[in-house]
């Protein structure tokens, strides 16, 4: 049997498992600013724009998007598509309009020889918000057609 004193005694981490819960924290960490990505680009490349056919941001006037914002938001919206995880999201930002939203994609999943997304894109023009919900397959050029 312990002595009392024994038990009453402060629990003293090792350093060693203090080094193992740092490099836990951190890993967590690191995974969570992966999370989220952010494009404030206001350049009108759209190479990737063109990678994404159908999208309802693209196509709705109601919003009061300009074309510099759809272009961003067609490339945050291929890079959601095409290469991040589900769940997470990719923010965009026009520093010229103040124009933002996010998309966060679902699982991938195969339709017949496609590779299929759900995802959600919330987009906020002039302080008001709207949202989106479609679902996206690649082809095998690597162009994401618009489905639903």
């Amino acid at each position: 049997m312990m002595p009392v004193a024994e038990l009453l005694r402060p629990f003293r981490p090792r350093p060693r498992t203090r080094f193992v819960r740092f490099a836990g924290v951190l890993a967590l960490a690191m995974v969570a600013a992966a999370c989220t990505t952010t494009d404030t680009s206001d350049s009108s490349n759209g190479d990737d724009a063109d990678k994404v056919q159908g999208s309802l941001i693209a196509d709705d006037q109601t919003l009061g998007l300009t074309a510099d914002d759809r272009l961003v938001a067609l490339r945050a919206e291929f890079r959601a598509l095409e290469a991040t995880p589900a769940g997470a999201a990719v923010s965009w930002r026009n520093p010229g309009t103040g124009h933002a939203g996010d998309i966060r994609p679902g699982p991938a999943y195969q339709v017949n020889t496609q590779s299929c997304r759900d995802y959600t894109h919330t987009v906020t023009a002039d302080g008001e918000p709207a949202r989106f919900q479609s679902t996206a397959c690649r082809s095998p050029e690597g162009e994401w057609f618009i489905v639903t």
